[in-house]
């Protein structure tokens, strides 16, 4: 069964779709990109250019911009669109600035 099966099935359930008020279908839409912000430390982006990074999406670049100038940042995006480096890389950077830095990361375990 394809993914566009499983939605039509789950809208034709009544007690499921009682539960949705919205739902649209959106086109692809080609990606935008950034380069690294110049908050970034160089090494740091040269870190991720080794491995395949070469430049950001649009989202991640301001995301690390926000971040990075001490404003809180809240992320919403699909799965695989690059959340992870938005808080990673601000954090690498600011262990690169203060080797005697430090992070803590918590995770809720029911967020979704």
């Amino acid at each position: 069964m394809n993914p566009d099966q499983i939605v039509d099935r789950l809208l034709d359930d009544p007690a499921f779709a009682s539960c949705v008020t919205a739902y649209r279908l959106m086109e692809a839409r080609p990606a935008q990109y950034a380069d690294f912000p110049a908050s970034v430390d160089r090494r740091l982006v040269e870190a991720l250019r080794s491995r395949g990074i070469s430049r950001l999406y649009s989202h991640q670049a301001r995301a690390i911009e926000e971040a990075t100038a001490g404003h809180n940042v809240a992320i919403v995006t699909p799965t695989a669109s690059g959340k992870t480096l938005c808080y990673n890389v601000p954090v690498v950077g600011s262990i690169i600035e203060d080797p005697n830095a430090r992070a803590l990361y918590l995770f809720p375990t029911k967020a979704l």
